[in-house]
């Protein structure tokens, strides 16, 4: 007999008149023993029997979307051919949905183990594309946008001089308004001569602009002009030159002490 092109060697083939069967047993279909086929007539015969002996088959068939497949059932013995409901191993279960959205995924649920559609659409999924550990785990080592606390040296756009909002004020802005606003800015420490010598110099000051401070840690004198330890000597002129012992009576004019 020629089935679909195919050569079937048989042994028996009949039709069973009350389920609508078609037994084609002890023949050959690649590999497989014996096919039965039944209708909906016998929920428990209908779909495709594969035979493991005299008595089991696995079972595929489709019922209401359902996809079933259950190994090594047990044959009875009437008419029907029919296929016992109480095989040892459990029938498998996947469900088809009657129809999907394009481009959504499908999941197998969780709960019962069918197929399901996701609300999730595909380009959503891409989103994770190229993640390789726990989204979450990468988020809890971000800096939270309330109070965060940085490590490392952190960065941010410089404002406009004139910005007056709530920005970042980086070191490079303040260090503009600082300058623009001839602020004191202090610089660094400085030691008064032992005595006003050099035409009565004693301790210079280095060339300075408008706001440089400086703290005496020495007492002594500084351009002629005796300090004491803890006095602040603040320039009060941009570009002043650094003073000499020709020049210092004219410089000390462009420095407080205070």
């Amino acid at each position: 007999m020629t089935v679909g092109g195919i050569l079937v060697a048989q042994a028996n083939q009949y039709t069973d008149g009350y389920t609508g069967a078609l037994n084609m047993s002890n023949s050959n279909i690649y590999g497989v023993n014996s096919i039965y086929t039944a209708g909906a007539a016998n929920d428990a015969a209908k779909g495709i029997h594969f035979y493991r002996s005299a008595t089991t088959v696995d079972s595929l068939w489709i019922n209401d979307g359902n996809i079933y497949f259950a190994p090594n059932r047990t044959i009875t013995t009437d008419t029907t051919t029919a296929v016992s409901t109480t095989a040892a191993n459990s029938e498998k279960i996947l469900r088809l949905p009657a129809s999907i959205t394009g481009s959504r995924v499908v999941y197998s649920d969780g709960s019962s183990g069918k197929l399901a559609e996701s609300t999730t659409t595909s380009t959503e999924l891409g989103y994770v594309h190229g993640v390789t550990s726990a989204i979450q785990t990468q988020l809890n080592t971000k800096a939270p946008l309330a109070s965060p606390e940085f490590t490392g040296t952190p960065t941010s756009p410089t404002p406009q001089s004139t910005s007056n909002g709530t920005m970042i004020a980086t070191k490079e802005y303040v260090d503009g308004i600082v300058a623009a606003a001839d602020a004191m800015v202090f610089k660094g420490t400085c030691s008064g001569a032992a005595t006003s010598s050099n035409g009565g110099a004693g301790g210079l000051t280095p060339a300075a602009n408008c706001g440089d401070t400086y703290k005496v840690e020495v007492a002594g004198f500084i351009n002629g002009e005796a300090v004491e330890v803890g006095d602040v000597l603040i320039c009060t002129t941009d570009n002043t030159d650094a003073s000499t012992s020709s020049n210092y009576n004219t410089i000390k004019n462009k420095w407080v002490i205070i």
